[in-house]
């Protein structure tokens, strides 16, 4: 009953960030691909997809 709580809000942060941007996974990869450069973001593409810049 005590992890009821903190799953529900797991579960609501795994949603809105399906919706609303790149997941951590994603944002982890991305952080991984662009190791040199200072700045990166990540962003979703239209196919459903998410592409990586690296500045």
């Amino acid at each position: 009953m005590k992890y009821t709580l903190f799953i529900l809000l797991l579960i609501a942060v795994l949603l809105a960030e399906s919706v609303y941007g790149c997941t951590q996974f994603q944002n982890f990869k991305c952080a991984g691909k662009c190791f040199f450069n200072r700045i990166w973001q990540c962003y979703d593409r239209v196919d459903g997809d998410y592409d990586c810049i690296c500045i």
